[in-house]
């Protein structure tokens, strides 16, 4: 398991069987954006991944709706402080 993959995602779950990576099989599920990034707000995301085959990696997708009015709370800072983290 790669470092950094929390393990309440599906990515995690989905890395556990390697035949899921080493073909193009895909899954998707519901997830929280508190479980990829540090934000201070729990938003609703929906998570897709693809295993990338012979690459031995997967590709994972996170998507989210934030709401412009500021919806349950004001989230037109949820971005502000996030950290995003990128290794090679």
């Amino acid at each position: 398991m790669p470092d950094g993959v929390v393990s309440e995602v599906t990515t995690r779950n989905f890395n556990q069987t390697s035949d899921n990576v080493l073909s193009p099989k895909r899954v998707d599920g519901e997830t929280d954006l508190q479980s990829w990034f540090r934000c201070d707000d729990e938003v609703d995301a929906w998570e897709e991944i693809v295993g990338l085959g012979g690459y031995g990696k997967t590709l994972t997708v996170i998507t989210a709706e934030l709401s412009e009015d500021g919806g349950d709370g004001d989230r037109s800072d949820v971005w502000a402080q996030s950290q995003f983290r990128y290794r090679r």
